[in-house]
C-alpha cells in the first residue's frame, strides 16, 4: 500500500493508506494525540494568530473526534460517516496523526471524499464500481481491460457490444465514459473509459486523461455510487508516463471534489499487483 502522509494534496480530500487493522482508542489516547499536536504547533514558526486559530480548532476537533464513545450524531447517515471516519483516524497513529491535515479540518470543512492509493488486483475490489481502461471499440483488449472482462464473464462483452451498436457506432470517444453491470465481479458496476495514447504530451493527452477520470466520477455521481476504484489509465501499453499521469489524476479528482463536494465517499487509485 502506498501513500506519503507528509505530502498531502490541499484541502477537501486527502491521500491515505487504508487501515489494515482497526485500532480501538480510549479517551486518554485521543487526548494524548491532540495534546502532542498542540505542543508541536506551539513550537512551530507560525504567527501567534495562526497558532491561536489552529489550537482552538484542535481543541474543538478533540471534543468531536468520532473515535470517542458516545459522540452525538444527529442522523443515521452522519453516524455512518462518523464510523468510517473513526476507522480512518484509527490508522493515523504517532507521526502519521501529527502530520495529518484531517485533524485540523473536522467538522466544518472536513474532507468528504477520501482518496486511497493501494496496490491490488482491481478485479477483486469490493467497491460500487471499478473503472475499466477500455479501448475505443469497447471490445475485449489486453491488460486491465482483458482482466476485467475475464473476471466479469461473457455477459459484460455482450452489454458492451450493445452499447457500441446503439450509442457509439464509431467507437467510444477518448475521454468519455459509459457504465455497465459488473456481472461476476465483486463490484456492482463497471465504468468504461478510453484513455489517450501517449505521443509527446502536446497532442491533448493531459486533457483527455483528465476527462477519463472526471467523466467517470461524474457518471458515478449521476448513479448515486459512493465508492469507485480506478486503474492507472493509459500508463501501460498506451505509454503515458506514470508520474505525468499522476499529476493529471490529482488535478481531475480535485476539480471533481471542489465541484461536487461529498458526492463520492471513497476513491481508490489501484496499482496492479
Amino acid at each position: 500500500m502506498l501513500g506519503n502522509r507528509n505530502k498531502q494534496p490541499e484541502t477537501l480530500y486527502t491521500f491515505v493508506a487504508p487501515p489494515e487493522n482497526r485500532v480501538k482508542f480510549d479517551s486518554s489516547e485521543i487526548d494524548n494525540q491532540y495534546n502532542a499536536r498542540i505542543e508541536l504547533l506551539m513550537k512551530s514558526d507560525k504567527t501567534d494568530a495562526e497558532k491561536r486559530k489552529e489550537k482552538e480548532k484542535l481543541q474543538f476537533n478533540s471534543m468531536l473526534d468520532p473515535r470517542r464513545p458516545g459522540v452525538f450524531q444527529n442522523s443515521a447517515k452522519a453516524a455512518f460517516k462518523a464510523r468510517k471516519v473513526a476507522t480512518r483516524l484509527a490508522s493515523l497513529t504517532g507521526d502519521a496523526f501529527l502530520c495529518h491535515p484531517y485533524v485540523l479540518e473536522w467538522p466544518d470543512d472536513k474532507p468528504m471524499t477520501w482518496v486511497y492509493q493501494i496496490k491490488a488486483d482491481i478485479t477483486l475490489m469490493h467497491t460500487d464500481a471499478i473503472v475499466n481502461a477500455a479501448n475505443n471499440t469497447l471490445l475485449v483488449g489486453g491488460g486491465v481491460d482483458g482482466a476485467i472482462h475475464k473476471a466479469a464473464g461473457p455477459q459484460l462483452l455482450e452489454e458492451c457490444q450493445a452499447i457500441r451498436n446503439t450509442r457509439y457506432p464509431q467507437g467510444l470517444p477518448t475521454g468519455e465514459a459509459v457504465m455497465t453491470k459488473g456481472y461476476n465481479l465483486h463490484s456492482k458496476y463497471v465504468i468504461h473509459t478510453a484513455g489517450p495514447v501517449w505521443e509527446d504530451g502536446k497532442h491533448g493527452e493531459p486533457e483527455l486523461l483528465f476527462n477519463c477520470y472526471f467523466n467517470s466520477l461524474v457518471l458515478a455521481k449521476k448513479n448515486k455510487l459512493e465508492t469507485i476504484a480506478f486503474p492507472e489509465i493509459s500508463t501501460g501499453s498506451y505509454g503515458y508516463p506514470k508520474e505525468e499521469a499522476r499529476l493529471v489524476v490529482v488535478k481531475a479528482i480535485k476539480a471533481f471534489v471542489e465541484k461536487f463536494p461529498g458526492a463520492i465517499d471513497d476513491i481508490y487509485l489501484v496499482r496492479f499487483e
